[in-house]
């Protein structure tokens, strides 16, 4: 069900350290770096000020003085090459240890946190990324060869969070009123997204990596982000509530929502997200008041997920979002709201 591709971090390490190195490798070499990592180029290029010239552009000019690119996502990306090359002997190691892997049973692992009759077939596409230490695409996934390999719990962990995005997604694909309203250019897409986005990385956070969760299982700078996190819970639910009231405006503008929504759901740190632990604390407040099943089935019916929370929420007294667009958001899920839009 699962397997991983090691070929094309072996090949890009090896172009970084001749580049590097002050040696110009051939075009037929840049080439076998650009065909396996195909998934990494096409994930990237749809990224805002990321072009697969610019991808191409960092790999040849990580390493020469001055060189800064003007996208923050290129620039993260030019440190973790710089990092691959100088810490090659740990990613021989890490390539090493990949070999051995066998990925079978991270999928057993991660069914029982998805519907019945979620197929679970995915590529692991490792890869040298110094901005995602995981990301899914396309049903398959991205893994940056940068991460600590040294405990294969971790590992296993990890990969199992990015596999659940693919179960998840599998399910988001096949229901057709999500997929018309995210493909609309509209507040209220925003405000499903951001929703969706809450379910699918909570649910992969608390499942699957609940390790990310603990400030003594994570590095320094990940458990010092985390912490903030924890002190200002109340202050980043009511940024959650924010974005949701300002996208269900009637005639709101679509960029400025946009742009709102990727405050929360991206880290340009490339640490934790605020839309990851949000959603998170979200499952774990559902978790002590709803059994799992019950939690799983918003997978495919993402309308109960914030009814559900605020029920939670209410009998824990924890973060409870207005109910009033709560009722709004399950509103934009009505057929004949979608007709009408």
């Amino acid at each position: 069900m699962l397997t991983i591709h090691i070929e094309g971090a072996r090949n890009l390490l090896a172009f970084l350290t001749r580049t590097s190195n002050g040696s110009l490798p051939a075009e037929t070499e840049l080439q076998s770096v650009l065909d396996t990592n195909h998934m990494f180029m096409d994930f990237y290029s749809r990224w805002k000020g990321v072009t697969r010239e610019r991808l191409i552009e960092t790999m040849r000019r990580f390493d020469q003085p001055g060189y800064q690119p003007e996208s923050l996502v290129l620039s993260a990306l030019a440190k973790g090459f710089q990092r691959a090359v100088a810490e090659n002997e740990r990613m021989q190691a890490n390539l090493d240890f990949l070999a051995r892997v066998n990925p079978s049973a991270i999928a057993h692992r991660v069914l029982v946190h998805l519907p019945i009759h979620t197929p679970l077939q995915s590529v692991i596409y490792i890869t040298i990324d110094g901005f995602n230490g995981g990301f899914q695409f396309q049903g398959q996934m991205g893994w940056s060869l940068l991460g600590d390999f040294t405990s294969a719990q971790q590992f296993e962990s990890g990969v199992a969070h990015e596999l659940h995005h693919v179960g998840f997604a599998y399910w988001a694909e096949r229901d057709p009123m999500r997929q018309l309203l995210l493909n609309e250019k509209s507040g209220r897409s925003v405000a499903i997204r951001h929703v969706q986005n809450l379910l699918s990385e909570g649910l992969a956070m608390f499942y699957c990596s609940p390790d990310m969760m603990m400030e003594d299982k994570v590095p320094e700078t990940y458990a010092c982000k985390l912490a903030n996190y924890k002190q200002d819970e109340s202050l980043l639910f009511a940024r959650s509530e924010k974005l949701l009231a300002l996208a269900l405006k009637p005639n709101v503008d679509f960029e400025t929502c946009h742009q709102m929504h990727e405050t929360l759901s991206i880290d340009f740190d490339g640490i934790l997200p605020i839309g990851h632990y949000l959603g998170a604390r979200m499952i774990e407040i559902m978790n002590q008041h709803h059994p799992q099943e019950r939690i799983v089935e918003c997978v495919q019916s993402l309308a109960h997920f914030l009814p559900l929370y605020n029920q939670a929420a209410r009998e824990s007294g924890d973060f409870v979002y207005d109910p009033l667009l709560v009722e709004q958001v399950n509103q934009i899920f009505q057929p004949e709201q979608i007709r009408h839009s």
